[in-house]
């Protein structure tokens, strides 16, 4: 309702560089049509030889008071990134000869004829009604489309240690997958034995289509050819002739979802509320390939009158703690991408959740703490095995621990710090999904400092996990740890300038581990203003 404006700026080495402004307020005298209006620009090349990255950024959203009762919104996004060679497959972690890489971070497996172009384009709008008793209805609708365009590159063969063994996979995906959302629902209180209650109904209702050129076989050809092969990866400057990418046919994806939701608060005493919730989903997946020449192949799934139940129970022991459990059905259809050895889509992932926890509300609600155990009893759980291949694992169990504590310690120290403990293990109770950590902590805490340094905030962090491995066990990286450092100076009160220095002892790991891996990134800095109108 108030107007408002900010510009934004910021630098960092690999010539990072990006701009961007946010401005809002009312658009009538009476304050009753309402918009704000965001644009970011970015372009970045990286520690990787030849990686450029372009983004653009633009976001619309309007309020209008119909009435005192009825709000209308409408709105846009839009995001387009184009990349220059693209970082689509790792470089390699062993030699031929089974032993342990060592290559430099700057090294790219991408030629420099490939390309990753998105535009994300999203429009959305709702209206909602207050009505008499404190009841109210939404109507909400959102469509979305994402226009690709890709042409990258996977680095194939075993690297020798003189840089030989190696060369290109040239992959062309293109297509403009689009998506529509309708959901509807009316919440408000009730009465039951001499208690306020809450409830809330309504559906979902969801399409997604996609139709797009299919992909042949002439990689392949390129691949075992002399225009394909690398001839040393450690000095490799990723010229090589750009293939000729045949459109071999067409796939498509027509999926739809639709669901319907009710739950219930109930207020059992002043310290005690109960949660009880259930969701009716029909989901259907037509899935086909259209080879130029060949005979088109269909895949129907359908699931319906799938019913998923919630429930959930708090209790308040005092003013600063309450305790909490609740169990939920768990149906989660995989991507269309997710097939097994015969290249048949994987069953949907089922099964249960249970979770038990504690939270608190510390220095008059500045601070909040929690504590959470889980499990989740899963089956169809998918497992990469490699290129596009997973199993289905059945009778999965994951289990774990979260803690976090967010908020201010004191006037001008402000602090979160979170611990993760996280374990999946198969029917013969064998650990899987090796790839997630099995203990993560992430730390940021920030200060200001009093009297004559106010103007200057101090504050750093560390992000740490443990041992990790591809699910095949051929590969596996230690723990580590990454820390980050910030300053931020008010220069002025509309004006303020801040520093991060990210990754500060240059920790070289791979961002996830696998025979073909990539680097995560050195020791960068990234300095940013904004100035408020």
């Amino acid at each position: 309702a108030e107007a408002q404006a900010s510009v934004t700026g910021e630098a960092g080495n690999w010539d990072r560089y990006g701009s961007g402004f946010d401005v809002s307020g009312p658009l009538t005298e009476s304050g009753n049509v309402r918009g704000r209006l965001v644009a970011d620009y970015k372009t970045q090349d990286a520690w990787i030889d030849r990686f450029n990255l372009q983004s653009q950024l633009l976001y619309g959203i309007s309020e209008f008071d119909l009435s005192e009762d009825t709000l209308l919104t409408m709105g846009f996004s839009y995001q387009r990134t184009d990349v220059d060679s693209p970082l689509r497959t790792g470089l390699p972690s062993r030699f031929s000869t089974g032993e342990r890489t060592d290559l430099k971070r700057s090294i790219n497996g991408a030629p420099d004829w490939s390309y990753n172009d998105h535009e994300q384009t999203t429009f959305f709008t709702s209206i909602e009604q207050q009505f008499a008793n404190g009841w109210s209805g939404k109507i909400e609708y959102t469509y979305a489309e994402n226009k690709f365009d890709e042409a990258f590159n996977y680095v194939m063969g075993d690297l020798n240690k003189d840089g030989s063994g190696t060369s290109q996979l040239p992959v062309r995906f293109s297509g403009t997958p689009r998506q529509d959302n309708l959901d509807l629902y009316v919440t408000g209180p009730f009465g039951l034995f001499g208690r306020e209650h809450e409830l809330i109904g309504g559906m979902t209702l969801s399409k997604y289509k996609e139709n797009v050129p299919g992909w042949g076989g002439w990689q392949y050809d390129y691949a075992s050819s002399a225009a394909g092969a690398i001839d040393n990866l450690y000095t490799w400057d990723g010229n090589s002739a750009k293939p000729d990418f045949v459109e071999s046919g067409k796939s498509s994806i027509d999926e739809s979802q639709y669901a319907a939701y009710l739950t219930s608060r109930f207020s059992v005493t002043d310290d005690l509320s109960l949660i009880l919730g259930s969701r009716l989903i029909n989901w259907k997946r037509d899935t086909s390939d259209r080879p130029y020449g060949a005979p088109e192949t269909e895949v129907n799934r359908e699931e319906n009158g799938v019913f998923i139940p919630y429930a959930g129970v708090v209790y308040d022991l005092n003013d600063t703690w309450s305790v909490y459990a609740s169990y939920t059905s768990i149906f989660s259809p995989q991507a269309s991408w997710v097939t097994n050895e015969d290249n048949k889509p994987l069953d949907p992932m089922e099964g249960k959740g249970y979770e038990i926890g504690l939270k608190g509300t510390h220095l008059d609600g500045k601070l909040n703490s929690s504590v959470a155990l889980f499990k989740l009893e899963q089956d169809n759980l998918a497992i990469w095995q490699h290129d596009n291949v997973y199993s289905a694992e059945q009778d999965t169990t994951s289990k774990g621990i979260e803690l976090e504590l967010n908020g201010e310690l004191a006037e001008g120290w402000q602090a979160s710090a979170g611990y993760a403990y996280s374990v999946t293990t198969d029917a013969d109770d064998s650990r899987i999904s090796t790839m997630m950590p099995r203990n993560s902590v992430k730390t940021f805490t920030s200060y200001r400092l009093p009297g004559a340094l106010e103007k200057l905030t101090l504050g750093g962090g560390v992000n740490w996990q443990s041992k990790t491995a591809n699910d095949l066990h051929t590969f596996s990286q230690g723990s580590y740890g990454i820390t980050n450092l910030l300053a931020r100076y008010e220069i002025s009160r509309n004006l303020t300038a801040s520093v991060n220095l990210n990754n500060v002892f240059d920790r070289a790991y791979y961002s996830s581990p696998a025979l073909s891996a990539n680097y995560g990134a050195p020791r960068n800095v990234m300095t940013s203003f904004k100035y408020d109108f």
